[in-house]
């Protein structure tokens, strides 16, 4: 018998678990040395820009 399909997430169906991690350390490290560096060049960009923003919260 099929389910009704309802305006509600079946919370109780949850995928299998993964048979590997979804990003190993080393890629981890990359993206947030990535994420850093975009920030950092948005931050530089704004400054030069004269826009209202507060420095960077550095980790």
């Amino acid at each position: 018998m099929p389910r009704k399909t309802g305006g509600y997430l079946a919370v109780e169906d949850l995928p299998p678990p993964r048979e590997k991690a979804a990003m190993t350390p080393d890629e981890r490290s990359k993206l947030q040395k990535e994420l850093i560096a975009a920030r950092d060049r948005q931050a530089a960009a704004a400054k030069t820009q004269g826009g209202p923003m507060n420095d960077p919260v550095k980790p």
